[in-house]
């Protein structure tokens, strides 16, 4: 799982023939809120410049800013280095939990026992979270439910799910599904910490289109 400061130029590549997924969820948190933008569009070039430099300044030898030992503004987990915990009739793994400055920004994979996917579930709608969710379905079907709404989303279907809805998954048929959460609460984020980040990795050009682009970034 990477975490990518805001507008540091980068690729992916896959090293074989197999197939390979790329999910990529751009997400303007707090940078999107109201407030901020305001604030930020009454501002000068090179006040907001001026201002991410301060902030920069004050954070530059912090904990966040130590969060990426030198790499060039982004933070890899990998797979192998988190494991699966019983979380009420799932299996969930958390594959990254924060992002510098923004504490709430947690993406965790769902997965069933193997008693379940070769036996039929009851659906409940056993999950309610205090935070937005893009989902995300890999491998094998699943039944979703949702108050008064129940499908089957096949593999590489995906969806929103706001924040206080009750829901739940279940295998739709045997096999092994894995759900994706990347769970979204900008409680807590630190805005200019953030922009403070991308002048640091993405420079005073990448800097300054989060006050030039008020649109979502994958608009």
């Amino acid at each position: 799982m990477n975490y990518i400061v805001p507008f540091v130029p980068h690729l992916f590549t896959k090293r074989t023939e197999d197939e390979a997924y790329i999910v990529a969820v751009t997400f303007r948190g707090v940078l999107g809120q109201t407030d901020f933008l305001d604030c930020i569009r009454n501002m000068t070039e090179d006040e907001f410049l001026s201002k991410a430099k301060a902030k920069l300044r004050e954070i530059e030898n912090g904990p966040e800013m130590k969060r990426f030992h030198g790499s060039p503004g982004t933070l890899v987990t990998k797979y192998s280095e988190s494991g699966p915990k019983s979380f009420g009739k799932y299996l969930r793994r958390v594959l990254m939990a924060g992002a510098p400055f923004q504490p709430g920004l947690i993406s965790c994979e769902y997965t069933f026992p193997e008693e379940l996917t070769n036996s039929d579930t009851q659906d409940t709608p056993d999950l309610k979270l205090d935070c937005e969710q893009y989902i995300y379905i890999l491998h094998a079907p699943v039944r979703f439910i949702a108050n008064d709404y129940n499908s089957i989303l096949e593999p590489g279907s995906s969806l929103i799910i706001k924040k206080n809805v009750r829901h739940g998954f279940s295998p739709a048929e045997k096999g092994k599904p894995k759900i994706i959460s990347f769970q979204m609460d900008d409680k807590d984020s630190d805005a200019w910490g953030i922009v403070a980040l991308s002048l640091q990795f993405a420079g005073e050009k990448g800097a300054a289109r989060i006050r030039r682009n008020s649109k979502h970034w994958s608009n």
